[in-house]
């Protein structure tokens, strides 16, 4: 029979099940592509919590509100919790303006 001690007790879930995602301060579509590899790179992850931060976000457009709402919705489907963490004034309004605040769930956000 196996020894129990705490280092062969694994956790059910792991102690940073977080990834986070800090958003640049353009999120229009000239970058849409570098935006693109860290929302596929948060999915990867495979984390139960994947984290928007949106501090630093001044500009942003609908292609880039757009991107972001897919990435919201496909991180549900797949079972994860989206956040935002300080979503910026420009990102809110652009994302109400546009009527994804909804999709985006910013009214949400810490």
């Amino acid at each position: 029979m196996q020894k129990i001690t705490p280092d062969t007790i694994s956790p059910a879930v792991p102690a940073s099940a977080t990834h986070a995602v800090c958003l640049s301060e353009t999120l229009d579509i000239g970058m849409l592509e570098p935006l693109y590899r860290q929302l596929e790179e948060a999915l990867a992850a495979k984390q139960s919590t994947l984290v928007l931060k949106g501090e630093q976000v001044n500009r942003v457009d609908a292609a880039g509100l757009q991107l972001l709402a897919v990435f919201c919705r496909e991180a549900r489907t797949q079972g994860y919790s989206v956040r935002w963490q300080n979503p910026s004034g420009a990102l809110r309004r652009a994302a109400q303006w546009t009527g994804l605040s909804d999709w985006l769930e910013l009214e949400a956000a810490v």
